[in-house]
């Protein structure tokens, strides 16, 4: 009840944004190169991937090869972020609870949900269930998009791979043209950026900041939304196709 009533004073602050579907999505990585197999985001895939289909490839481009679900650089990076998120969530917590107590959220929920009885609960209790309703959200990955470079209906039927390929995998195998394309790399490519920032991973040791193989091409992350909102589409932005991972990937 209180995520309902969450998201309608978020909408009632942000109208004009919350037009634009994409905006409404929390933008979270997971830091697992395999992040999900096939069968858990798309159950038809292994009937569809027969031997001949399997064969298809644009030219130039490499069979996937088999990946650890998270190497060493990938666990330290989520350890060292981990560890620091649970210090400042300790800062952060009495903060929150006083603006979950504070007289103008509190007119709000009484506006919005005084008959479910939502607006009577304790700011402890209101929290709890934000936390809750973060943990049972959907994981999901919007793709096939015709202005981002990723993994795509076509290469999901037409390549045997046990796993979702992230944009530096299919870039060092050759799906998405030149391996060496320096648009790709740092500082051009925001996503290498931010990986080597917010995410503490690593940089590349090739040329331009781009893979050297494709271990370190494993090595990065998925990009996933937390649909709170339970958008049916999911992240439209991305991708017309929906990809829904896993709630153990948390």
């Amino acid at each position: 009840p209180f995520r309902g009533a969450l998201c309608a004073w978020q909408m009632a602050q942000q109208r004009a944004r919350a037009r634009r579907l994409w905006m409404a999505f929390p933008f979270l990585a997971l830091a697992a190169a395999p992040v999900a197999t096939l069968g858990e985001w798309l159950p038809w895939v292994p009937a569809a991937t027969s031997a001949v289909r399997a064969g298809a490839a644009p030219p130039g481009a490499e069979p996937f090869p088999s990946v650890q679900r998270q190497n060493a650089a990938q666990r330290a990076a989520m350890a060292e972020i981990r560890r620091d998120a649970e210090a400042a969530s300790v800062v952060a917590t009495p903060w929150l609870l006083a603006w979950l107590d504070s007289p103008s959220f509190r007119a709000k929920l009484r506006a919005c949900c005084s008959r479910s009885g939502v607006a009577s609960w304790t700011a402890e209790r209101l929290l709890e269930d934000v936390r809750a309703s973060i943990y049972a959200s959907e994981l999901v990955h919007n793709f096939d998009s015709s202005g981002h470079s990723g993994v795509t209906l076509d290469i999901a039927l037409d390549n045997a791979t046990e796993y979702f390929p992230s944009s530096w995998e299919l870039l060092q195998l050759g799906y998405l043209g030149d391996p060496e394309d320096k648009a790709f790399g740092h500082p051009a490519s925001p996503a290498d950026a931010a990986e080597e920032g917010i995410f503490r991973l690593p940089p590349f040791r090739g040329d331009a900041d781009l893979p050297a193989d494709y271990e370190e091409a494993s090595s990065r992350l998925q990009y996933v939304a937390l649909n709170m909102m339970r958008v049916d589409v999911g992240n439209p932005f991305f991708g017309t196709v929906t990809a829904v991972f896993s709630a153990s990937y948390w």
